[in-house]
């Protein structure tokens, strides 16, 4: 002993595996067990080619990146662009969505720009106190924000619905196989 402190114990990895592994084990036969699978765990990268469900950043970007790009390139378009077959992506903000978003304080590059589940959070709070709010003044308002929250959600179910894994590439599949047994 050295200051009151044992020496630390020879550790045998093998059997260490293994107790761990039996461990698990028992969890996992347990009648009342659930896990919490967060971001990340459907994404699944080969050979730079994303195979799964995307993470947040990434589909921050891809959201963001057209509606900010002609933003910035000062080239917006009418408000009833997103029709017609060279339409931009069907969730490319429209100038007038983004002039509600400016005007509620939500600047889409800073600190939404690589999340949008807290872009969503702040719509949802947003659509909450319009709904509630008596000024008919607010009303507009009210159906930008819906009409945003759609946009956001429809990326969203088209990007789950919409990879490689509806192809047949069962690589996500097979890792939550692997973590499961």
């Amino acid at each position: 002993m050295r200051n009151g402190e044992a020496e630390p114990a020879i550790v045998d990895w093998v059997k260490g595996i293994d107790a761990a592994r039996q461990a698990i084990s028992e969890a996992m036969n347990a009648k009342n067990i659930a896990f919490l699978l967060g971001a990340g765990c459907s994404s699944l990268m080969r050979d730079q080619v994303e195979v799964g469900i995307s993470t947040t950043a990434p589909l921050a970007k891809e959201f963001y990146g057209e509606t900010l790009a002609a933003q910035a390139a000062d080239s917006y378009f009418s408000e009833d662009a997103n029709t017609g077959s060279d339409a931009p992506a069907r969730w490319r903000l429209t100038a007038e969505e983004l002039r509600c978003l400016d005007m509620l304080g939500i600047d889409l590059e800073e600190g939404y720009n690589r999340n949008l589940e807290r872009l969503m959070e702040v719509l949802f709070a947003h659509r909450f106190v319009l709904q509630r709010s008596r000024n008919a003044a607010h009303g507009p308002s009210l159906e930008l924000i819906k009409a945003i929250i759609e946009k956001v959600q429809n990326f969203l179910w088209s990007r789950v619905n919409e990879g490689a894994f509806v192809r047949g590439d069962d690589s996500v599949r097979k890792l939550y196989e692997r973590f499961y047994k």
